[in-house]
């Protein structure tokens, strides 16, 4: 993303009043949530919360989001729900819209962790808490938020990572050195650094592994389509590379795709990180196929426990009682080989 096209225009469009009052999301008259495509479903005219997600282009937001409109639904609380489709312009036209209707809370999937910022201001400045899922804010934004909601990125990762080197230490031993390569998501957000920092950390903590030499991390923009060229890219001009760690499993099938036709995908060592059920299928059809360990963020509980912080948040809970210290990990699971059996779920996408 470029944080500073992002910025001015965004600063620019708040500054003018120029707010896009549909962009992913229009309110009913009778005060009925919208769904992610805008069209309206049930709900009252008080204690409304709103939603700004990010994207719908993948799995795993495509469950968060599902997650966040079951539990509004269960728990009879009005909701928007809109999609900003990747575009900090849109998610802080999405913001101010809610602002104007006089929601009670909103949750917010960053697009990009500075680029919201205005949002985070007017937030502020109209006193509407606000609660932040699995993207993290910037650190200079992160004290204005009343919760934030996601897996210990780094632990999960750090699961991923030593999971890898007790494999490769089998598989290698501690006296060689074997090419590595980190598949990110997009370039300055904040999940791809956090996740890929747990990976190395855990693969550090094993004794007998032997030593990663990493290629430039490449990144895919948590989409299979734009992970396919850059991965075809390395895989041709590095035929010896031997361990990856995906941050997103919505991008493993462009490693997948990548790597058949060169003949490596059966040669390498792959970790991951969502638990996409496909892929937890994928390792108990193939226990000793090339993907050894995915740590799980469990995408719809995320929505869930977001949605529960905005209630609480909107019903004036202080935020020592419902969020200490601002943060809310949820626990989440290490799938492998092993284990795939007992966590598959079939039907679901996670």
């Amino acid at each position: 993303m470029r944080r500073s096209r992002y910025l001015m225009t965004a600063a620019a469009l708040l500054a003018a009043g120029g707010v896009m009052a549909g962009c992913g999301s229009s309110d009913d008259s009778s005060g009925g949530a919208t769904s992610a495509s805008g069209s309206a479903t049930t709900g009252g005219s008080s204690g409304k919360i709103a939603f700004a997600q990010m994207a719908s282009s993948n799995d795993s937001w495509k469950a968060q989001t599902s997650g966040v409109e079951s539990e509004a639904k269960k728990e009879g609380v009005p909701l928007l729900v809109g999609d900003a489709q990747g575009d900090v312009v849109k998610q802080n036209s999405l913001v101010q819209n809610y602002i104007t209707q006089g929601v009670k809370a909103v949750i917010i999937n960053p697009a990009d962790p500075v680029g919201v910022s205005p949002s985070v201001k007017a937030l502020k400045d109209a006193n509407i808490p606000m609660v932040v899922v699995n993207n993290a804010l910037d650190d200079a934004l992160k004290p204005d938020a009343y919760c934030y909601v996601a897996e210990d990125q780094e632990a999960t990762g750090a699961l991923v990572g030593k999971r890898m080197a007790e494999v490769l230490a089998k598989k290698y031993g501690s006296d060689q050195t074997v090419k590595a390569l980190i598949l990110g998501g997009i370039a300055g957000d904040t999940i791809t650094p956090v996740r890929s920092d747990g990976f190395k950390k855990g693969y550090a903590s094993v004794q007998g592994a032997p030593k990663l030499d990493y290629l430039k991390t490449v990144y895919g923009e948590w989409s299979a389509d734009k992970a396919l060229p850059p991965m075809r890219e390395i895989a041709t001009a590095n035929p010896d590379l031997k361990v990856i760690f995906v941050a997103s499993d919505s991008m493993l099938p462009a490693v997948k795709s990548a790597l058949q036709p060169l003949n490596m995908w059966n040669k390498v060592t792959i970790g991951s990180y969502d638990g996409e059920m496909a892929w937890v299928k994928e390792m108990i059809d193939d226990p000793d196929g090339p993907i050894v360990g995915i740590g799980a963020n469990v995408p719809n509980v995320q929505g869930a426990t977001a949605l529960d912080m905005a209630k609480k948040a909107a019903a004036g809970t202080p935020q020592s009682e419902a969020c200490p210290g601002g943060t809310h990990f949820i626990k989440t699971p290490l799938y492998t080989p092993e284990n795939a059996k007992q966590y598959y779920k079939s039907g679901q996408a996670f």
